[in-house]
């Protein structure tokens, strides 16, 4: 399993310094902030957060996709 946080890439092309590329047949990756790229490797857990309006609570959703595909949870 490999962890990706990428609120705070600065630009899309940041994410070829941490890997997220490499060979992933056997690798889970856990994506916080998929939405912040395009391209994503195949076998992975999206993890997405929605905040309320005021900020003090928040839906958290995690989608999976490749091999995961037919999982999806609602925290």
């Amino acid at each position: 399993i490999k962890h990706y946080d990428l609120y705070r890439l600065k630009k899309e092309n940041d994410i070829k310094n941490i890997a997220l590329f490499e060979n992933h047949e056997k690798i889970i990756n856990i994506i916080e902030w998929p939405e912040l790229i395009k391209k994503k490797p195949l076998n992975r857990l999206d993890l997405y957060f929605k905040y309320s309006e005021d900020m003090k609570e928040r839906l958290f959703k995690i989608k999976a996709f490749g091999r995961l595909k037919n999982y999806e949870f609602w925290l």
